[in-house]
Formats: structure tokens, sequence, C-alpha cells
């Protein structure tokens, strides 16, 4: 068991999921091991943040929690 988590680029990540090279998802393939990872801390280049939920499902708990 890691006792520190893997980071991962988000930038990195997204360009492989919308890539349909076939080699980039071969070098990629540690990305979807099954392992936890945080994102690198890298600025995403955008500010606003949004999440979809459903009635009763902690919405109001969530933004209280993020606000």
């Amino acid at each position: 068991m890691p006792t520190k988590a893997r980071t991962l680029n988000f930038k990195q990540l997204m360009n492989v999921l919308k890539s349909k090279d076939e080699s980039l998802w071969e070098q990629s393939q540690w990305m979807f091991d099954g392992e936890f990872r945080f994102l690198d801390g890298e600025s995403l280049g955008f500010n606003k943040i949004a999440f979809n939920t459903y009635p009763r499902s902690g919405n109001s708990f969530l933004r209280r929690l993020v606000e």
C-alpha cells in the first residue's frame, strides 16, 4: 500500500481521453491501473466548477462543504 498517492496531470488525461491515437492510449495505461490519484495542482484554466446531483442526495451538504 503506497504511503503517498500518485499525481496525475489533468491536461494530459484529457488529451488521452479525447485522442483517437492508439499508441497514446497504450503509453498512458498507467493512468488506468485502478490506483487512486490526485491532480498535480496545475491550474485547470477555468474558475468555475459545477456539480450535478439528484434531489435528496446531499446537495446542500456538499455546497456548504465546498463553500
